[in-house]
């Protein structure tokens, strides 16, 4: 029971993550001034950075292919 309750909550985190990615990206291809502003920049680094380790934790961590 635990198990699927962290779970649930990690698939929502994850998604969660994937709808920000896109928004982002979304309001860069639309308003691409933005670009040069000091936070967005750090919000695309947020995401280039972390995105390997999300992959990973999604990927390849042992036992949560069931």
């Amino acid at each position: 029971m635990a198990k699927k309750f962290i779970k649930i909550i990690k698939t929502l985190l994850l998604f969660f993550y994937d709808l920000s990615i896109l928004l982002v990206a979304v309001v860069l291809l639309l308003y691409p001034k933005l670009i040069n502003k000091p936070e967005i920049l750090l919000v695309i680094i947020f995401f280039v950075f972390s995105a390997p380790f999300i992959a990973f934790d999604r990927f390849w961590l042992p036992g949560d292919s069931k």
